[in-house]
C-alpha cells in the first residue's frame, strides 16, 4: 500500500528506507522532531488502514463505511483525559507525527471529532442546497463533496437524516429518491411534532427564513443550521438570534468554509504566530455581497476575532447602490482589535475568481482559485525574505460542509456555537448593507450596529 502523499509540503522530504526527516532551518520544523517511517500512516494502532476505512475495526468511529449503505452504532466516547495530544511541537511538526507515528494518535484523533450523540436530523427546504447543488459542481473539485446538506448529513457521523420538509411535492418525490428517506412533509411544524427532530438543516430561499428559525425554536429543537445569506433584513436576523437564545437553540450559519480544515490550519498558523501578528485580511471576489460573500465575510470574522466597528464602501455604480438588490460591493471593514480587511470587488470574473489573503507582521497566507490553491510565505530562515511554501493540508481532508454539521452535533453538548454562531451571520448581512449605506452618504465611514434595523438586501 502507498504510503501519504507530502507532495503539498516543500519543506519534507523523505531520507534512506523512507523515513521522514526534517532539514536542518526548515522554518516552522523546529525543535524535537523525531523520525518515523513514511508508512506509518498505513498502520493506525497495529490495525489495518483498511479495516478503519471499511468500518470492519470495531473502534473505528467513520459513520460511512464506503459501499456498505449501513452505518454501524457508534462506539463509547472516550474523554478528553483519555487522548494523548502532540506538544512542543510547531504545527507542520505536530501534523506530519500524527500521520506517521507508529501508535494510534491518528486513529484517536478523528473518534475524538466524533459527536458524542447521534441526533435526529431532518432538511427544511429540499432544492438546491437541501439536495441538488452537487450536481453543478461535477469537475470543479475546489473541495471535497458533498455540499448539499441533506448528502452531507448522511455522511456525517453523529446525526441520522430521519426527514424531510418542502411546501412542494416534486421536490420530496425527489428527494427521497435520492437519499431514501421517507418521512416527508409538506408542513414543517408537523414533521419537528412526529419525527422528534434535534437537528435541522434549514436551506429554503432567504425570504421565510427567519420566520421558520423562530417557528423551529419554540418548537425546542435542539440545532439550527441555517444556510446564507440570514435572511433579508437586520430585524429578521435579531429576531432569528433572539428567539434561539430564549429557547436555548443552537443557531449556526451554513457558511461551511469556517470548518474546512485548510481554514483550520490556516489559523492555527496565525495562532502559532507562523506569520506573525494578524493585520490585515484581503478578499478579491466579484460577487455579491450578502450571498457569496457571506461566506467570506463569516470567515473573516472567525479569523479577526472580534465583532466589525465600522466600514467604508464603494459600490460600482450609483445605480446599484440606490437599489435594494444583492449588489457587489468593494471597502474597508475595520475589527474592533484593530484587524481590517479589505474587499475588491473588480476583480477577475471567472468561476475561480475568489482569492483571500491573511497578512501578518512577517508573512502571509494566501487562497487561491476559490480555495483550490494554499500558500503560505514566511520569512526565509537564513536570509529573512519572503519564502513561499505550499500551506500544510489536513491529514483528513473531509467535506466541510460535513465537518460543519458534525461541529453543529458538538455544539448541542458543549452548549453553545463558536465556529460560525448566528451573529456572525447577522454581521455579514450588517456589512454588507453598511457598504452600501456607506456609498450612498458619499462614502463615509459607518459605525456598526446600524440604527436602521429595516434596512434590507436582496
Amino acid at each position: 500500500m502507498k504510503g501519504p502523499d507530502h507532495g503539498n509540503n516543500q519543506h519534507i522530504h523523505t531520507g534512506n528506507h523512507g523515513r521522514l526527516r526534517a532539514r536542518p532551518g526548515d522554518p516552522y520544523l523546529h525543535g524535537t522532531f523525531d523520525e518515523c517511517t513514511a508508512g506509518g500512516y498505513q498502520r493506525i494502532a497495529g490495525r489495518d488502514e483498511r479495516e478503519v476505512l471499511r468500518g470492519t475495526d470495531r473502534n473505528a468511529r467513520y459513520k460511512h463505511p464506503p459501499g456498505s449503505g449501513k452505518y454501524p452504532p457508534g462506539q463509547g466516547r472516550r474523554t478528553s483525559s483519555d487522548f494523548r495530544r502532540p506538544s512542543g511541537r510547531p504545527l507542520i511538526s505536530r501534523i506530519v507525527h500524527s500521520m506517521t507515528d507508529s501508535g494510534d494518535e491518528a486513529f484517536q484523533t478523528v473518534r475524538d471529532t466524533a459527536p458524542e450523540h447521534t441526533y435526529r436530523g431532518a432538511v427544511v427546504g429540499c432544492g438546491r442546497m437541501g439536495s441538488t447543488i452537487d450536481d453543478e459542481h461535477v469537475g470543479q473539485p475546489h473541495y471535497p463533496w458533498p455540499w448539499a446538506h441533506a448528502p452531507a448529513m448522511v455522511e456525517a457521523r453523529g446525526i441520522d437524516l430521519v426527514a424531510a420538509a418542502d411546501e412542494d411535492p416534486a421536490k420530496l418525490a425527489d428527494f427521497t429518491r435520492r437519499w431514501g428517506c421517507a418521512a416527508l412533509y409538506t408542513d414543517y411544524k408537523e414533521m419537528v411534532e412526529k419525527e422528534a427532530i434535534d437537528v435541522v438543516c434549514l436551506t429554503t430561499r432567504p425570504e421565510p427564513r427567519a420566520e421558520i428559525t423562530v417557528g423551529l425554536a419554540e418548537l425546542g429543537v435542539k440545532a439550527i443550521f441555517a444556510t446564507k445569506p440570514m435572511c433579508r433584513t437586520l430585524a429578521e436576523a435579531d429576531a432569528m438570534i433572539e428567539a434561539c437564545a430564549r429557547h436555548g437553540v443552537i443557531l449556526a450559519m451554513a457558511c461551511h468554509l469556517n470548518w474546512y480544515g485548510y481554514y483550520t490550519t490556516a489559523r492555527r498558523l496565525v495562532a502559532e504566530g507562523a506569520i506573525g501578528p494578524l493585520k490585515t485580511m484581503v478578499c478579491h471576489s466579484p460577487s455579491t455581497l450578502s450571498n457569496i460573500q457571506s461566506h467570506t465575510l463569516a470567515l473573516l470574522r472567525l479569523f479577526a476575532g472580534a465583532p466589525a466597528q465600522w466600514v467604508v464602501g464603494l459600490i460600482d455604480t450609483d445605480e446599484q447602490a440606490r437599489s435594494e438588490a444583492d449588489i457587489p460591493g468593494s471597502g474597508i471593514v475595520v475589527y474592533e482589535n484593530g484587524i481590517r480587511t479589505i474587499l475588491n470587488s473588480r476583480s477577475e470574473s471567472h468561476i475561480y475568481s475568489w482569492s483571500l489573503e491573511f497578512i501578518g507582521e512577517t508573512g502571509r497566507i494566501v487562497s487561491r482559485n476559490s480555495h483550490a490553491q494554499f500558500e503560505l510565505w514566511a520569512p526565509h530562515p537564513v536570509t529573512g525574505a519572503p519564502a513561499q511554501t505550499h500551506l500544510p493540508g489536513p491529514w483528513h481532508p473531509r467535506s466541510s460542509m460535513v465537518d460543519a454539521i458534525e461541529g453543529v452535533c458538538r455544539s448541542i453538548e458543549a452548549g453553545r456555537e463558536t465556529t460560525c454562531p448566528g451573529e456572525f451571520g447577522r454581521e455579514a448581512l450588517e456589512i454588507a448593507i453598511s457598504l452600501r449605506e456607506s456609498h450612498r452618504r458619499g462614502n463615509v465611514r459607518v459605525d456598526l450596529p446600524l440604527e436602521d434595523r429595516g434596512l434590507r438586501m436582496g
